[in-house]
């Protein structure tokens, strides 16, 4: 009988104590799986916030000009790999699938786990899609013409004869628009959301300025071809002839452009107080060949102005073209602080302006043409551009 029940007892003993290891090992399977699961699960997060960083400088390379080490908004690449922390991300930028659109795909990647995400972005803010987009008042008068439509974040009026052709006329609430004269238009509702206006950032015509202070060259006349770029001066510039490029000149106080002058391709010039092109004199022509940048702090003022494409006229302050019948023909981009375009004043491409003052259209004709936007844009324009809305997606 005590061998039997010693025999039940080891029985039992062992049948405990082959089912606590079962558990035990089960427990340690579970911990050991839930371990994992967190490692896993903590991975991909990494992996993907390693993504977005992708992401985000892929914009930053595009809204960044090459003068200050960005690629620019014509910038593609089919494949850019670069470390990132413990992980790394792979950019991939293309042409979207719409016009004026760019397509960004990022890939991050950490310890062997990948997360994809991809968005959609319009290369240009809503405000370029008007011939003119202005957040202070607007005055057409005059004869003048608007090809295309406008956008105002402020009052409209419009004077004597006028002509509004192929576009709408669009003015945010609770602003009026008033109509005198001839000239018929159709009044548009405000987009939903309503356009965003790029802000003139003059970061690098500040840090231009600055070099041009402590230059050892007061008072410069230019002329021909220089010699190497930059050029600066701590006071005022004086260009006659033909003044050849790629090449920027930067003056400290003034610049002023003589008559009959010719600009080269791809010249900027920059200045802290005012650009002055031509006196006014009649049959003198200053001519801008391709892509010229002109950026003044206070104003820039023009007369017998050509501007062949792609010019670019900036200012914080205001933009002065034409007056007393001077004929002036410009293609391309102005934002400034206010803007005047007298008679005789051809401009196509798109206006943009800011609060510093009304703005007037006297006589001139100004025709919408986002051809004629420079491309890449220049210091001062980069951040125009925006994600398209619902693009946004995780492969």
């Amino acid at each position: 009988m005590i061998k039997n029940r010693r025999g039940n007892v080891l029985l039992v003993a062992f049948i405990m104590t082959t089912g606590l290891a079962i558990t035990v090992g089960s427990l340690a399977l579970l911990a050991a799986s839930g371990i994992k699961s967190s490692a896993f699960a903590l991975n991909r997060a990494r992996s993907f916030y390693l993504a977005e960083a992708g992401r985000q400088k892929a914009l930053w390379y595009l809204i960044t000009p090459t003068q200050q080490n960005g690629k620019g908004i014509s910038w593609r690449t089919s494949g850019t790999s670069e470390s990132f922390g413990d992980g790394s991300y792979t950019i991939r930028v293309s042409n979207g699938p719409l016009a004026n659109t760019i397509l960004i795909t990022a890939e991050g990647t950490y310890r062997g786990t990948t997360r994809r995400i991809q968005a959609v972005y319009q290369r240009y803010c809503a405000a370029l899609d008007y011939a003119a987009s202005c957040q202070n008042t607007l005055w057409l008068y005059n004869n003048a013409t608007v090809n295309g439509s406008l956008y105002v974040d402020s009052n409209v009026f419009l004077w004597w004869d006028w002509q509004m052709n192929n576009g709408q006329v669009i003015v945010a609430p609770p602003h009026t628009i008033y109509k005198y004269g001839s000239g018929s238009l159709t009044q548009g509702p405000v987009p939903v959301p309503p356009p965003s206006f790029p802000q003139l950032n003059t970061a690098y015509y500040d840090e231009q300025l600055a070099l041009a202070a402590g230059s050892s060259h007061y008072d410069r006349t230019l002329s021909g071809t220089p010699g190497s770029s930059p050029i600066y001066a701590s006071r005022n510039i004086t260009i006659s002839g033909t003044l050849n490029g790629p090449l920027l000149v930067v003056a400290g106080n003034n610049i002023t452009v003589s008559d009959g002058s010719v600009i080269g391709n791809d010249v900027t010039l920059a200045c802290g107080n005012s650009l002055s092109l031509g006196s006014g004199n009649q049959g003198q022509v200053v001519q801008l060949k391709n892509q010229c940048i002109l950026y003044a702090g206070y104003q820039i003022q023009t007369h017998n102005l050509i501007a062949t494409s792609e010019a670019t006229l900036l200012s914080p302050g205001s933009v002065q073209v034409g007056d007393n019948n001077h004929l002036c023909g410009i293609n391309g981009i102005i934002n400034a602080g206010s803007f005047y375009l007298g008679d005789n004043v051809v401009f196509t491409g798109c206006l943009l302006s800011g609060r510093s003052g009304d703005c007037y259209l006297n006589g001139s004709t100004v025709t919408r043409d986002f051809a004629q936007v420079p491309d890449p844009l220049p210091p001062g324009l980069e951040s125009i551009i925006s994600l398209v809305k619902g693009s946004w997606k995780e492969l």
